[in-house]
């Protein structure tokens, strides 16, 4: 309820009274405030929740990291949220694009323009993100979106790469295409 109004005070309050009365935190509960925080944009204590809950040995999962990740992305705390997408496989976490696209956007405001061109060729399964990217390793299997599109050109023009963004732009149209034609396929 607290993540939902953006209260996120009154949920870390809960959270030190749960904690005081000894009242065992699971997932679900973490997640809501780590949620809370996120929404209430103080990356810190989100980060802070995120310890203790791997601290007290409670299951990590999808919405864990990514509520995590979108608190940094919203504080422009790049290395942080990249530091969390990477954990992601180490935790036997599947990427989503939920995590793709915070990452990319925390580092595009965080003016690193580079890394997150390097998240979005993970993302498109470029091998160039396996030799720039080697803590990541894994391949992603995710479907993009127009937010990561977004995020991906608002890096490229924040480095002066027009190029790059007329390349990701014509990856746009080439995905409506395909996504169009896929549609009609459906109709016959």
């Amino acid at each position: 309820a607290c993540e939902n109004v953006g209260k996120w005070e009154k949920s870390l309050q809960l959270c030190n009274i749960m904690i005081q009365c000894e009242v065992a935190m699971d997932t679900f509960t973490f997640n809501a405030a780590i949620s809370a925080c996120e929404k209430g944009a103080v990356w810190e204590s989100a980060l802070q929740l995120f310890t203790m809950m791997r601290q007290s040995g409670v299951e990590l999962d999808t919405i864990t990291f990514n509520a995590a990740i979108n608190a940094c992305e919203k504080s422009r705390e790049w290395e942080t949220a990249l530091q969390l997408f990477g954990a992601m496989p180490l935790n036997n976490i599947h990427w989503n694009t939920i995590a793709f696209n915070a990452t990319i956007s925390a580092c595009e405001r965080g003016g690193a323009w580079g890394n997150a061109l390097q998240v979005f060729s993970l993302m498109a399964g470029s091998s160039e993100s396996e030799k720039n990217l080697p803590l990541l390793g894994a391949k992603a299997m995710v479907e993009m979106n127009m937010i990561t599109f977004s995020a991906a050109v608002s890096a490229c023009e924040k480095a002066h790469e027009c190029e790059k963004a007329l390349q990701l732009l014509g990856a746009v149209r080439e995905s409506r295409f395909l996504a169009l034609q896929g549609y009609i396929a459906c109709l016959h």
